[in-house]
């Protein structure tokens, strides 16, 4: 063996038995410092492997003039928590983390849902009030339309003996030149009494024919229809009993119209 080669190996022992006493090594010489900075190098903390065996016998061939020294003892570090625990309790804290996210997202989603219902329920509300305005307003503008430019006739209704009503009341038939076409207007009077109708009758060459049942809103009921028994001559409005037979009148007669007028 070479002198250089038998220095290599005794600053090797001289590092081993300084670590082993748990002595900072000598880092005088270059050789000594480039040695201990290997030293510092190697990987203490992986699990020991085993030399193989042409490499423990060379080993052992230069060491065999010099006395064998121990290699250190590694303290035995605590094994490091299993990765899946180090993660589980990570993912726990995400995972309660994201569900709490989820609740305020749901509350939120819930709250809003619940204004947007709110919202469309009003808005609904307004368009079914605005079509029962533009109802009545289409159903006005074709009454006027009736009264002022398609009616020829108009017979004018008025109220007999009989009547059982408190407050006289007037009414008006427009029919138009065929004679089909038809509007009723009768104005002042009161809400019929419980179980009764107030009914119009068509007076006909063939007798009394019904013509239907009127609905009194703030003392006016209207009726009309876009055709009309032939031979008409005639109307009158009655006061009958809810569900009563309706082949002829059986109540009061409290409106008369059997003359007409041209317009």
């Amino acid at each position: 063996m070479s002198r250089e080669a038998h220095r290599e190996d005794e600053v090797v022992l001289e590092i081993v038995d300084a670590l082993a006493r748990g002595d900072a090594p000598s880092a005088g010489s270059t050789l000594e410092r480039e040695t201990t900075e290997l030293w510092a190098l190697l990987p203490y903390e992986l699990e020991p492997a085993p030399p193989r065996p042409e490499v423990w016998e060379e080993i052992r061939g230069r060491l065999a003039s010099s006395r064998v020294v121990p290699f250190p003892e590694r303290r035995q570090a605590a094994p490091p928590p299993p990765a899946r625990a180090r993660r589980g309790g990570w993912g726990t804290s995400a995972m309660a983390a994201a569900l709490a996210v989820c609740l305020l997202g749901l509350g939120y989603l819930l709250a809003k849902t619940e204004q947007q219902q709110t919202a469309i329920a009003e808005l609904a509300a307004r368009l079914a009030a605005a079509d029962d305005r533009l109802a009545e307003t289409s159903r006005a503008r074709a009454q006027l339309d009736m009264i002022t430019r398609v009616a020829q006739h108009v017979y004018p209704m008025h109220s007999t003996p009989t009547g059982s009503q408190r407050r006289p009341i007037t009414g008006k038939v427009f029919v138009c030149g065929q004679h089909q076409q038809w509007y009723l207007n009768v104005q002042g009077l009161e809400a019929p009494p419980p179980g009764y109708d107030y009914c119009l009758w068509f007076e006909t060459a063939a007798g009394m024919v019904l013509g239907g049942t009127m609905t009194v809103r703030d003392g006016v009921a209207e009726l009309s229809a876009p055709s009309m028994p032939p031979g008409t001559k005639g109307f009158a409005v009655t006061l009958e009993k809810t569900g009563s037979h309706r082949e002829k009148p059986q109540g009061d007669v409290l409106l008369l119209g059997e003359e007409s007028i041209s317009l």
